[in-house]
């Protein structure tokens, strides 16, 4: 089974289909509404937005102690489930994007390992967190460079959780998505030409969610097993 946080994006909607194209058992974790239209393979679990640690945690071991010995992967594509109420915005950028991944892959990291010892199994889990490629240029001041300082620190966390939990078979890698056709990055977004931004792309095109959630199935999928603490960037040579 392979759980995703933050499953209702565009991204994560895209992960969820290719998954079940594969006949691949998910079990998504939401914020939001969960939605009407599911399906045997796909299962919807709210939690609620927290700063909270041990509330988190206590949500996250008991979904764990139900799905831990099936469970093979973990994308977490946002950390938006840590609440932050601030009016500064780049606090609240970085603290959502690094905090809000942090605390998340802290909370996982534990309930999935206690549900191992409680469920007897010594079963191997891939962790994916969602970065962008413009972290390695930084950010501009005039556009909050809080998100590109905090997706950065993400390539670091891997890291380190892939060196400090290898022994307890869990892989950890960070993907690095470029200027994806999303609903963020769409061509209705009006902070910027998006003619000329595709054109700015070596291949000449944007990428698609698909290519994004190709990826991260890549790296929740048993074919990276030797693949930890890695960034991989997917951004048509964007940032070469």
């Amino acid at each position: 089974m392979i759980i995703v946080t933050g499953a209702q994006g565009g991204i994560g909607t895209a992960l969820l289909n290719d998954l079940k194209k594969l006949n691949q058992p998910c079990l998504a974790i939401t914020t939001s509404e969960i939605p009407k239209d599911t399906n045997d393979l796909i299962e919807y679990v709210r939690v609620a937005k927290s700063g909270d640690d041990q509330t988190l945690y206590e949500e996250y071991l008991n979904i764990f102690k139900k799905y831990g010995s099936q469970t093979t992967g973990v994308a977490l594509l946002h950390g938006v489930v840590y609440y932050v109420d601030r009016e500064d915005g780049f606090l609240q950028t970085f603290r959502k994007n690094i905090e809000g991944n942090l605390l998340l892959t802290n909370v996982i990291i534990r309930a999935f390992l206690a549900s191992r010892e409680l469920n007897g199994k010594n079963t191997l889990c891939s962790v994916v967190l969602v970065g962008t490629a413009s972290a390695n240029r930084g950010g501009r001041i005039d556009s909050n460079p809080g998100y590109a300082v905090a997706k950065y620190a993400l390539q670091n966390l891997v890291k380190a959780y892939g060196k400090s939990h290898a022994d307890t078979l869990c892989r950890f890698n960070c993907v690095a998505l470029g200027f994806i056709d999303s609903g963020l990055h769409g061509k209705n977004n009006s902070m910027f030409s998006y003619t000329e931004r595709v054109s700015s792309i070596p291949m000449g095109r944007a990428g698609s969610v698909t290519d994004a959630s190709s990826v991260i199935r890549f790296l929740l999928s048993s074919d990276s097993e030797f693949i930890n603490g890695q960034t991989l960037s997917v951004d048509g040579g964007d940032f070469i």
